[in-house]
């Protein structure tokens, strides 16, 4: 049996699909099983599961083999959910259970900012869990993949062009970043079952792409062949805005955090090609054309 926490998100749906695709036993874990309800036809187990609540743990990881963890609370930040209670706390939680349940291989999703020296909270967080996973005792797979195109592309920028015009960047959005299709990540993950080479491993991964959130921009408009309407929150603002939002609304103080991560002008956003352990096939203009049907 293959569990998959996040099935509804944007990398968990995608490896579920590929999980099928293979003819695999799938649990699929959601906040939301009504978006999964017509998986149920093919066989799929759909569970509701908060990594915020333990209760259904336990149950939902008997006699599981394979464990992917595909969820964050970065984006779309909530009230609810945050990067401290689902990142942080959250996965330690299903990682307890999962030995409990003696599971065979954790998948975990990580983040390509994942490093010990992070000044970003995710970054950290991300890190943290990473040697959580590495100390349990437990057959492991990290993988730390940089923005997805459809998260950061389709959804923070395409779906806003297409249906307002307006587009919105935190920052500058002129820093040259590393980008990477969640179709493309979530078949590094299915292969990386029971796979020798990837077993206790830290797998860097990226996509063929390197330009800027405005570069981004500009091909939504060529493919769309609309002009935005482009509005921009500066630096200091989002210095306020990261303090002002903590009390009250703390996921998207952290998302600020990660966006002034990105401005600064010293920061390394890119890394090149012989830094990660595997570039994945799809470029953005693909995804995107898919997308713009």
């Amino acid at each position: 049996m293959h569990v998959v926490i996040g099935a509804s998100g944007v990398l968990g749906s995608r490896i579920v699909e590929r999980l099928l695709g293979k003819n695999l036993q799938v649990r699929a874990v959601t906040r939301n099983p009504e978006k999964l309800e017509k998986l149920k036809s093919n066989g799929v187990d759909v569970i509701r599961g908060d990594l915020l609540d333990a209760s259904w743990m336990d149950g939902a990881l008997k006699g599981v083999q394979y464990l992917f963890l595909a969820t964050h609370g970065l984006v779309p930040p909530s009230r609810k959910n945050n990067i401290l209670k689902v990142d942080d706390a959250g996965n330690r939680r299903i990682i307890d259970a999962a030995k409990r349940a003696g599971v065979s291989q954790v998948i975990f999703t990580s983040a390509l900012i994942a490093q010990p020296d992070a000044t970003a909270t995710f970054g950290k967080i991300k890190f943290k869990i990473e040697e959580y996973i590495k100390n349990s005792g437990l057959k492991y797979t990290i993988v730390r993949p940089p923005a997805y195109i459809e998260t950061h592309g389709l959804i923070l920028i395409g779906e806003p062009l297409r249906k307002s015009g307006k587009v919105q960047f935190l920052g500058t959005g002129s820093r040259p970043i590393n980008w990477i299709s969640a179709e493309d990540v979530a078949d590094y993950m299915v292969e990386s079952i029971d796979n020798p080479d990837r077993v206790h491993t830290v797998k860097s991964i990226a996509g063929p792409d390197v330009f800027s959130r405005i570069q981004m921009l500009e091909i939504f408009e060529r493919t769309l062949n609309k002009k935005a309407k482009r509005s921009h929150l500066p630096l200091g603002i989002l210095k306020m805005m990261r303090v002002l939002f903590k009390p009250i609304n703390p996921a998207l103080s952290y998302l600020f955090e990660v966006a002034i991560e990105e401005e600064k002008p010293d920061i390394n956003q890119v890394m090149p090609a012989s830094a990660f352990d595997w570039i994945a096939p799809k470029t953005a203009k693909e995804v995107i054309k898919q997308w713009a049907g």
